[in-house]
């Protein structure tokens, strides 16, 4: 083929004649063009007049100018030509240069007039590739080899030919004949001389080479793969999914996957080299038992470091001590770790991942875009799971579809070298040979590439299918990613009716089918043939009818027929009509297809056939059936699905007949399994959607009932449709068949009277276990909330007075959402029990009723969730009557007798809070004291408990969802290793067995996860159906779980059924966060609660939105204070310092002092920023404490301060078990040399869990209260606004500062704090810290660091004990860089890899790397050998 895209080369390249001399010009602009300087010397050397250049064009002899590209001290043989103006010509089209980098064999074309050939008068074109580069060639730099046949020996005339690439672009100029051998100047190697005479060139020459590892070849590869897909993919309209191409990216972009590991490289070897107390602080809160040091951290896509990055910038949590530089670039590297980084960084261990939609959700769009339009970052090979073949493996076919004549290991090496990766994309695997294929051969192709730590793989698979392949059970090696269709179906919906000229009314018609991108493309393309009510009320048979009838013009003009017959339509019935009654609904063979289009349209050649009409009009696609053999299938399945409905339809059976007909045909596929069944069920559910839309009322039918063998399908068809949810539910109802039915509480309310709320409550109370309710229940209210979103069961129906009357739709909707709390989706969950709080703290007598009624479920989710919610009334509450009401009706139920108590830990976490809330109120109400623990155990059928090793991956079931239930729990998942924890142990460091000598053995975890395997299965009754509604369900990972499968819900019920177990029948450690698996009698309590565990729930339900009050908290002196002094040096002007300020005002007059406060400036690049804490120490030590602290640096935060408590909630303070009992609390400590005690004058909680609250509308996640001593002394309490400390009279006492505009911090009353400190003799202290900042650009600065520290007066200013000032930095040592170890590191890279360690060391010598360093590196480096013949 030409290089040159159809123009007239006979134009663009030219014979040019002077004197005697001749050669080849080519033209580079409309009059001026480029030739070999010697073939025109004569003009540059004549003494006289210059001698004359002629080019010969257009039957033109045209004289030309020359100029010399040369310049001095760098010669060259190129000479610019110029067509003189008396010539009057100008050419239409010229060539343009290309700067490239030499790649060997890489192909190219030389254009050009050789002697040889008609005297030069002939064009000859060339096939050459380059063979070898020539290091240091002055007149060339680079030599070719020919692969054309011409019998073309002598190269005289060819000097000034362009060489020219695959597109069409001159990478070079012929000037020298070696031998046999034609040698050219690269572009490249004249970019000099260009430059000189400004003539420009282009640089991305990558997408030009078309070897076999070229980013051409690949790019190539790609739009002849996109060409065949035709209308699946238009680039026009194309709807940005930023989410989607970031985690497109994260797997393809090696730069951006390497600048995020070198990052957190770096952060893990400074975590690992910080002192051990520091590790030990980490470990100890975040559970992590082994040593922190890089290669784990770096470990499991760094998910360890993930957890100390995120602890470590929430808290801060070190004081320096001596260590502040330690500390100091800590912290820097946490600011340049972002969160997208570790979003890539999941991809460096899992490197497969799957995208998995709906038919016409944009699957094949999406990856067609980014193949396109990613070639430069990565090379993208794309492929269609049509393009496969029975006979051949997937392995074989892409190995030498990608890697020619390479093997995988050579493909690799060679990407190691470039630095880059090769991503492999295979589309539509449901598509051609489908599952039955894929089950034999995507493991062993995983498994295959996962061997080649530069080849990534990326498939899309149609929903359902995804069912149907087994390897993506191996959840830990697919990122699994779910696109759903337009991210922004407003606009989407805008460009394309703007696109197919809709006009304006209709873009109001926001139609819900539009999210989907192949319906509104279909909607739009059909359009202007659709009847007014035919727009309004579109269904998708009738679309797509439409849709042919359209396409039909083009196959009656490609078939000569006459367009009355709609050929198109007829011939597309009758391949549905055979794929149905002959061929079980899969693809037709070719050879049948073209049968029945002869016999449609007869006696035509292949250019007229109806087949190739129909193929070439994009209604066909060319396929291969399940044995391999040629196939035709639909372009859109799910317009074929329907065209299969529509002959369903069509034949003589009656809807009994057909759903007899389906039956037989589903027991048919389920006996013959080689038979794919998928296509069978996706045109069944069109069936089922045709029946919906004529409105045939087919729910009553025997086999589409509840229990009938059609129910499953039935079922999936309504939750895929676009069913309102009430026509949904109506239609549920129907199918079950049941006048109590559970459905009918998910219908309005109007519509359910109390009573039949009441029969539907005792109907799924019966239930013996939880997953026979889950079968009939929680499937619904699950789907229900997948489809609706947050919103679905509405706002609270309240009466807008808030009036204490109850109404009877505030019962039903009570007892509906309780219900609904059996869902295993968490936040729906969280919604659910806010929600309950809401209506319970207004109708505060419902409490009991609500709780009586609930009575004996056997749900601990719906339990849990129930009390979670009282609880959320009675924690912020001071009456003491509802509160032991409440505990007296708690305690009666399950505490009065050993065989009631709450068998689940969340339980009992919920309802003992409660009980002891009550006591702490008023100790007439003693039920907490008359409760014992630990609690006598239970008794279990240990001989039904399964031995760990027996447990096989069956033992939950053979459906997908099963094999995940067993893969999360015993396999390398999230929940197996981080829950249970086996990533770090083999025995419980929360429950311990007394052994031998004396001491305590955690308990082995295998044991605990056979129980809990009991648990499921016996307890809980988990069953395979269960497993089926599972199948399909994926998270991305554990920190973004909305969404749960059912499977899950059992887990945690096991998990917490086995924590509550464990701590009847054995020792439990005292403190929540024990980190050994080995104990001793001091380190266990005698009286465990289920706080003294860390499994317990740290969901708040008393958080409340309508709570919230301002951030300035109607205090005024703390507003932000603008920043002293303007003059361009102002970072080294000490005088320009913060003031510290611990005073403010209410509005009232009332004064507050603050107790620790956050006070930042922020102008422009300037900010300052001061943290203050204040502390107590007792009268005698006033002194010796003053003259100390005057001379401290305080900067690096290693004096006491406290950073949040995840342990207890806000109002659990500082009355409750949980917190008094779950950790130690230091009340006066003596920090690093102080000469005294002090006691801190607060306390902090951290609110981590936010469930059910918009991440927008979080508040005061650290919440600070006085210290534990001066709320009880005092008698001061945390109240119900999240902030605000009150006083008994319920006046307020202490104030939260948000972040607004002001202090970020705690403010207590004067008068209350003077009364504290006179009544315990204590003088307060501030300690303060701070920075001075100057920011040059995003990521440099000036930091000056601060240190201050004053006395409280009770009646006055705080008095000056250091004055702010600024302390200098010391200067880092200067590191001395081996350049020899940094070429053996940069050269062990490029051939295997490096260790983190290494990685790191490398990246710091590059750093810090000198001109002078780069010498030495060359002469450490070998010349390369040339391995050319």
């Amino acid at each position: 083929m030409s290089y040159l895209n159809g123009k007239i080369v006979e134009t663009l390249v030219v014979p040019v004649h002077c004197e005697s001399e001749q050669g080849t010009a080519f033209f580079i602009s409309d009059t001026q063009l480029l030739t070999a300087r010697h073939v025109v010397k004569a003009h540059f050397q004549s003494v006289a007049a210059p001698a004359a250049i002629y080019i010969d064009v257009a039957g033109q002899s045209l004289l030309c100018k020359g100029e010399e590209l040369s310049i001095p001290g760098n010669a060259i043989d190129l000479a610019l030509l110029t067509v003189v103006p008396e010539a009057d010509y100008r050419a239409t089209e010229y060539m343009t240069l290309l700067c490239d980098v030499y790649v060997k064999n890489m192909p190219l074309r030389v254009y050009g007039y050789p002697q040889e050939m008609a005297m030069g008068c002939n064009l000859v074109d060339l096939e050459v590739r380059n063979r070898l580069e020539i290091e240091g060639g002055v007149w060339n730099n680079r030599t070719l080899i020919r692969d054309d046949k011409l019998t073309l020996h002598n190269f005289d005339g060819l000097s000034g030919s362009p060489v020219v690439s695959m597109s069409g672009r001159v990478t070079g100029i012929i000037v020298l004949q070696i031998n046999e051998t034609l040698s050219y100047l690269s572009v490249s190697k004249a970019k000099e001389h260009l430059d000189n005479k400004g003539i420009r060139y282009d640089t991305d020459w990558a997408t030009d080479d078309i070897t076999t590892m070229g980013t051409g070849r690949s790019y190539q590869l790609c739009k002849d793969a996109v060409a065949t897909v035709h209308g699946r993919y238009m680039p026009k309209l194309h709807q940005e999914n930023r989410d989607l191409e970031k985690i497109l990216d994260n797997i393809s972009d090696k730069q951006q996957l390497e600048e995020s590991a070198k990052k957190a490289a770096t952060l893990s070897e400074c975590i690992s080299k910080l002192p051990d107390h520091m590790k030990e602080m980490i470990q100890n809160k975040l559970k992590i038992w082994q040593d922190l040091d890089i290669d784990m951290l770096m470990a499991d896509g760094c998910s360890i470091l993930k957890r100390c990055y995120d602890y470590i910038g929430r808290e801060h949590p070190f004081r320096s001590g001596g260590y502040s530089d330690k500390v100091r670039k800590l912290n820097e590297n946490v600011y340049e770790l972002k969160e997208e980084d570790f979003e890539r960084l999941r991809f460096i261990e899992t490197k497969n991942l799957c995208l998995i939609g709906k038919a016409g959700s944009g699957k094949t769009h999406s990856l067609c875009e980014y193949a396109l339009k990613n070639q430069t970052k990565t090379n993208i090979y794309l492929f269609f799971g049509t393009d496969f073949k029975a006979y051949q493996s997937a392995i074989s076919y892409i190995r030498d579809m990608v890697c020619q004549e390479m093997s995988f290991a050579d493909f690799n090496q060679e990407l190691k070298n470039r630095g880059r990766y090769a991503v492999i994309v295979i589309d539509a695997i449901n598509e051609g040979l489908g599952c039955s294929y894929w089950n034999n051969h995507l493991g062993a192709l995983r498994v295959e590439l996962e061997n080649y730590d530069h080849i990534r793989l990326i498939i899309s698979v149609r929903i359902p299918f995804d069912k149907e392949v087994n390897d993506l059970l191996e959840s830990k090696k697919w990122h699994i990613q779910i696109i759903e269709g337009f991210v922004n179906k407003a606009k989407a919906i805008d460009d394309y009716f703007e696109e197919y000229g809709i006009d304006q009314h209709y873009r109001n018609h926001r139609i819900e089918a539009f999210k989907n991108p192949l319906f509104l493309k279909i909607f739009c393309e059909t359009f202007h043939s659709l009847t007014e009510d035919e727009r309004r009320h579109v269904n998708k048979q009738m679309l797509y009818k439409r849709y042919v009838a359209k396409k039909n013009e083009k196959v009656t003009d490609l078939v000569d027929e006459d367009p009355e017959l709609n050929i198109a339509d007829k011939y597309l019935s009758k391949l549905a009509n055979y794929s149905v009654f002959y061929d079980h609904f899969n693809p037709i063979a070719r050879h049948k297809a073209r049968l029945y289009g002869q016999r449609m349209a007869p006696y035509r050649l292949w250019e007229k056939d109806l087949l190739h009409a129909c193929l070439t009009a994009n209604l066909l696609l060319d396929d291969r059936s399940h044995t391999g053999e040629p196939a035709v299938m639909f372009e859109y399945e799910n317009l074929g699905d329907y065209y299969k409905a529509g002959e369903l339809l069509q034949s003589k059976m009656d809807v009994k007949g057909l759903l007899r007909w389906i039956d037989d045909e589903r027991k048919y596929l389920e006996r013959n399994t080689t038979v794919p069944s998928e296509k069978f069920r996706t045109a069944v559910k069109a069936l089922f959607d045709c029946w919906y839309h004529k409105g045939l009322e087919v729910y009553d039918e025997r086999l589409i009932q509840k229990g009938g063998p059609l129910y499953e399908l039935y079922y999936d068809f309504l939750m895929e449709s676009d069913i309102t949810d009430q026509q949904l539910i109506s239609i549920l109802l129907r199918l079950d068949n049941d006048k109590v039915n559970p459905l009918r509480l998910v219908q309005k309310f109007d519509e359910v009277t109390l009573d039949e709320a009441l029969q539907i409550h005792e109907k799924l109370k019966t239930y013996p276990t939880v997953g026979r309710r889950d079968l009939i229940w929680t499937r619904y209210v699950n789907r229900m909330y997948e489809m609706y979103g947050d919103n679905y069961i509405g706002e609270v129906p309240l009466e807008q007075d808030y009036t204490l009357e109850v109404s009877d739709s505030e019962r039903e909707y009570l007892i509906c959402i309780t219900w609904m709390l059996s869902s295993s989706h968490p936040k729906f969950r969280a919604i659910i029990i806010r929600k309950l709080r809401k209506i319970l703290q207004i109708h505060q007598t419902l409490i009991l009723w609500l709780i009586r009624l609930f009575e004996n479920v056997n749900d601990p989710y719906v339990l849990g969730g129930l009390y979670c919610a009282v609880c959320g009334v009675v924690l912020p509450s001071r009456n003491k009557e509802l509160t032991a009401a409440i505990a007296c009706c708690i305690f009666h139920l399950y505490y009065e007798r050993e065989q009631t108590v709450p068998q689940d830990l969340i339980v009992r976490q919920w309802t003992l809070k409660i009980i002891e809330r009550a006591y702490y109120l008023d100790e007439a109400c003693d039920y907490w004291k008359r409760i014992r623990t630990p609690f006598k155990p239970q008794p279990i059928d240990e001989s039904s408990i399964p031995e760990y090793h027996h447990i096989a991956r069956d033992y939950f079931g053979l459906q997908q969802g099963s094999i995940k239930m067993y893969n999360s729990l015993f396999g390398f998942e999230d929940f197996n290793r981080y829950i249970i924890g086996t990533n770090n142990r083999n025995f419980s460091n929360d429950y311990f067995q007394p052994t031998e000598n004396g001491k305590y053995q955690g308990v082995p975890l295998h044991d605990i996860m056979a129980e809990m395997a009991y648990y499921i299965m016996r307890i809980f009754g988990w069953n395979d159906k269960l497993g089926y509604l599972d199948n399909g369900k994926y998270s991305p990972d554990r920190s973004h779980n909305n969404q749960e499968r059912i499977g899950k819900k059992f887990q945690w019920l096991a998990w917490h059924r086995v924590n509550a177990r464990m701590m009847d029948a054995c020792r439990t450690s005292k403190e929540q966060y024990y980190y050994s698996d080995e104990a001793e009698e001091k380190d266990l309590t005698p009286n465990p609660y289920p706080w003294n565990t860390a499994e317990i729930s740290r969901f708040d339900p008393t958080l409340d939105m309508e709570q919230k009050y301002e951030p300035e908290a109607g205090l005024t002196g703390t507003e932000i204070q603008p920043i002293k002094g303007k003059e361009e040096d102002w970072i080294n002007k000490n005088e320009y310092l913060p003031d510290f300020r611990c005073m403010a005002k209410l509005q009232d007059g009332s004064e507050y002092v603050m107790l620790m406060g956050y006070d930042t400036s922020k102008e422009d690049e300037k900010e300052t920023f001061l943290f203050s804490n204040a502390g107590f120490v007792k009268k005698e030590d006033t002194e010796k404490f003053a003259d100390w602290a005057k001379n401290q640096n305080f900067y690096g935060r290693w004096m006491p301060e406290h950073r949040g408590m995840t342990e207890f909630l806000w109002n659990d303070y500082p009355w409750a078990d949980v917190y008094k009992s779950s950790f130690e609390h230091e009340v006066w400590s003596r920090s690093h040399g102080c000469p005294c005690d002090m006691q801190l004058s607060y306390e902090a909680q951290l609110q981590e869990d936010w469930e059910g609250i918009g991440r927008e509308n979080e508040f005061l996640s650290t919440a600070y209260m006085p210290c534990a001593e001066m709320m009880e002394q005092m008698g001061l309490y945390c109240s119900e606004i999240r902030g605000v400390i009150k006083a008994t009279d319920d006046s307020v006492v202490a104030l939260n500062t948000g972040h607004g505009n002001c202090v970020n911090g705690l403010f207590v009353r004067r008068d209350v704090l003077n009364d504290y400190l006179n009544r315990n003799g204590y003088v307060m202290f501030y300690y303060v810290l701070g920075e001075k900042v100057l920011r040059i650009g995003e990521m440099n600065s000036i930091i000056k660091d601060l240190s201050a520290a004053y006395q409280y007066q009770p009646e006055n200013e705080a008095v000056i004990i250091q004055p702010m000032r600024v302390i200098e930095r010391e200067s880092p040592k200067e590191v001395k860089v081996n350049p020899a170890r940094r070429a053996a590191l940069k050269k062990k890279n490029d051939e295997e890899g490096l260790t983190s360690c290494e990685m790191i060391e490398l990246a710091e010598s590059e750093n810090e790397m000198v001109d002078a360093d780069f010498l030495e590196l060359l002469k450490a480096v070998p010349e390369d050998e040339d391995d050319d013949e």
